[in-house]
């Protein structure tokens, strides 16, 4: 048998959010930084998650370190992002970061010692070190000895910018409150960055056990599958009997019925819905394409149905052409270059043949997302939602039919 995979958190389940406390000393005499526009920044790219109850998000209100004393000691939380600075020596094996003095003023934490205050936070798992300003030191060296030192996990990046730091937080955490391992998770916020941006940041993970899980989840079991990286997708098989590893004699009379009804739509290439998407949201969208087959519903994917060696062009166009609706998704990076010609494409046969267009809000999108014009008069699927519940919303949009439990709520507001 598979083993299970971790159950989403969420306000609905028994797991707690992810507990993130941002912490952005500004010293006066360090490298100038807005600590207010930086907290902004951050608290706009996880709200989506915090309104879920995905992720828990509070800022250090005194970035000192008595403050983070206190802090760790009344409120611990499970992921320290340190937005700031680094002094690093390496010929003298020194590595800090930089807190603020009681005058203001910088005052240095050693990674040994810092590691040593984190370590009294009971259920701290990951620190996230970013620069608060371009051109300071990367903390390359600080990752290592934190480790070294006994601390779980650290995430880096080089500086970014506004948007890039948007969809960063919003990927990785996504990724973290969900299920994703520690490895999966920054693998798919390395490959959001590398969409939206000429670089990724310098996106790196330090870690003794890179296939750990936050939260309840724990640990990876021993021998559970992991899922490929988002840069190294893989086609899907053909539904089958049996095509999931499970035998077929325990395979229910309701699942094979759907896998033969998937079967039979693949070799007539009758595909349900076309997911157009950001590469930026594979793995988000690879997930819910999962979830439409279980309910026998067949989506076109391109990493699913482009075959290597030929011209992808003219098979994605051969694809708009037939099938029965697209399913437009949105998340924390936006439309891609590519995503925008797949949807105006899409528009001249929705306008020719009626076929639903639907715009899908992605669990890490904006408050206020960025929609093409055309798309912001029609009614979207909200994942970032609960209720009503959004996979039987997507799947009334694309089959026209309303599953019989789909609890109706009002009309979404226009972005």
């Amino acid at each position: 048998m598979p083993a299970p995979r971790p159950p989403e958190r969420g306000s609905h389940g028994s797991q707690p959010p992810v507990r993130v406390l941002a912490v952005i000393p500004c010293p006066s005499d360090g490298p100038g930084c807005d600590a207010e526009a930086l907290w902004q920044e951050l608290h706009r790219a996880l709200k989506p998650l915090a309104d879920r109850g995905l992720v828990g998000v509070d800022r250090l209100g005194e970035a000192s370190e008595g403050g983070l004393k206190r802090r760790l000691t009344e409120a611990p939380p499970e992921v320290l992002h340190f937005l700031g600075t680094t002094r690093s020596r390496p010929i003298a094996n020194y590595e800090a970061l930089l807190f603020e003095g009681s005058d203001g003023r910088a005052r240095s934490l050693t990674a040994q010692y810092l590691a040593t205050l984190l370590r009294r936070g009971a259920g701290l798992r990951l620190a996230v070190l970013q620069p608060s300003a371009a051109g300071t030191s990367p903390f390359d060296g600080v990752a290592r000895m934190l480790v070294d030192h006994g601390i779980e996990a650290v995430v880096t990046t080089g500086h970014l910018g506004a948007h890039s730091q948007a969809v960063f937080a919003a990927k990785l955490y996504s990724g973290l409150a969900t299920g994703s391992t520690l490895e999966e998770a920054v693998a798919a916020a390395r490959h959001a960055l590398a969409e939206v941006g000429p670089g990724d940041g310098g996106v790196a993970l330090v870690s003794r056990s890179p296939t750990a899980r936050l939260g309840a989840s724990g640990a990876a079991p021993e021998g559970s599958p992991k899922a490929p990286p988002p840069s190294a997708p893989a086609r899907e098989p053909a539904a089958r009997p049996g095509a999931t590893g499970v035998p077929a004699s325990e395979v229910s009379a309701g699942e094979l019925a759907v896998r033969r009804e998937l079967e039979r739509k693949r070799a007539e290439c009758a595909f349900d819905v076309f997911l157009c998407h950001n590469n930026a949201d594979k793995p988000e969208v690879r997930k819910i394409a999962r979830r439409l087959k279980e309910r026998g519903i067949l989506p076109w994917l391109d990493e699913w149905e482009l075959p290597p060696g030929q011209p992808w062009q003219t098979l994605l166009e051969q694809q708009i052409g037939s099938i029965r609706s697209a399913a437009v998704f949105v998340g924390s990076a936006g439309v891609g270059p590519w995503q925008e010609q797949e949807l105006y494409g899409f528009l001249r046969e929705f306008v020719s043949r009626r076929s639903p267009v639907i715009p899908v809000l992605l669990p890490d999108a904006p408050e206020k997302p960025k929609l093409p014009i055309f798309l912001k008069a029609m009614t979207w699927v909200d994942f970032r939602a609960d209720e009503p519940e959004p996979l039987g919303r997507l799947i009334w949009g694309v089959t026209g039919q309303r599953p019989d439990t789909l609890e109706l709520g009002p009309r979404s507001p226009e972005p």
